[in-house]
């Protein structure tokens, strides 16, 4: 199938003049770009890894700590089931608080609903379940920032809100080296969870980053890259705090164009390996948690190198 360019989707109309992909993808769409992940990007993405290293790319359920966005603190119970078995649960377990994905149903577009709502009829059938059905298995690119901003001189602070625009990325991925390929996904670093470890306030209204420009430039960047889905180390994708008068990347990228975005991915030690090897390229394996309906999950995920 021949993807549109994106300047030739419609608009969901003048109220909201927001290029979307629904049509596109067809009514019976659940998964939205994940569709771009098929057998033979599978095969590509598995034979990416030449060391055999795997690398954790999520951070533990209990952080960051304190909790952003006023979300409420894991609360995890080990306890003696009998005299010989120790067992344990969760008693509370926001599934965005940490290394997480925004699924389909996670951000709306105003009245058009949800990303295929009308055609899905049942909200639920856009769940997080549907990607466990399909299967995460990525050949990852990653544009590392700051890395490309120590090659060009610049002293760039993380935890500034800061826009990154279309033209920033694109010229971080071509000092990388490795173009982007249908169905891969892009990591983005920011350096920012490495900052904030090092710097950040414990009062969470403080909370600042940097973050993609929330504007049509950066939706066709990744539209026309035909890419399957984004994760980046920064609390939002976008900028924080965001500008209410501007615009809002999550809208242009999720209920529109059926676009993953994954949240506070912990990148730091894989953009070192990368660094070392000269590749910026791995396989990506993500395993949501199965639960039907779910408007997000813990990312669960692993680069092989």
């Amino acid at each position: 199938m021949t993807t549109p360019a994106y300047e030739s989707l419609p608009l969901f109309g003048p109220d909201l003049p927001i290029r979307h992909a629904r049509a596109y993808w067809g009514a019976d769409s659940r998964i939205g770009t994940l569709a771009r992940i098929t057998h033979e990007t599978r095969l590509a993405a598995l034979a990416v890894p030449t060391s055999g290293r795997a690398i954790n790319l999520s951070l533990s359920l209990d952080e960051p700590r304190p909790p952003l966005f006023g979300r409420r603190a894991m609360e995890h119970v080990t306890f003696d089931r009998d005299r010989n078995t120790v067992e344990d649960r969760l008693e509370y377990l926001d599934l965005q608080g940490s290394s997480q994905w925004d699924g389909l149903r996670h951000i709306r577009a105003r009245q058009y609903g949800v990303f295929n709502s009308e055609a899905a009829g049942d909200e639920a059938e856009l769940g997080i379940h549907k990607w466990v059905e399909h299967g995460l298995v990525f050949r990852a690119v990653l544009a590392d920032l700051p890395r490309y901003w120590a090659s060009l001189g610049l002293d760039r602070d993380p935890l500034e809100c800061r826009s990154i625009d279309a033209v920033e990325l694109a010229d971080c991925l071509e000092w990388g080296g490795e173009p982007l390929r249908s169905g891969d996904l892009l990591l983005v670093r920011t350096g920012w969870l490495a900052a904030s470890r090092l710097r950040r306030s414990g009062d969470p209204t403080t909370l600042s980053s940097t973050g993609l420009a929330a504007t049509d430039a950066i939706a066709k960047f990744l539209w026309d890259s035909e890419i399957a889905a984004l994760a980046m180390d920064n609390p939002a994708i976008e900028c924080v705090p965001r500008d209410p008068g501007g615009g809002f990347l999550h809208r242009l990228l999720i209920p529109a164009l059926g676009m993953p975005l994954g949240e506070l991915w912990d990148l730091d030690e894989l953009a070192r390996h990368c660094g070392d090897s000269g590749r910026v390229v791995s396989c990506v394996i993500s395993v949501p948690l199965h639960l039907r309906g779910s408007a997000g999950t813990p990312a669960n995920a692993v680069a092989l190198v």
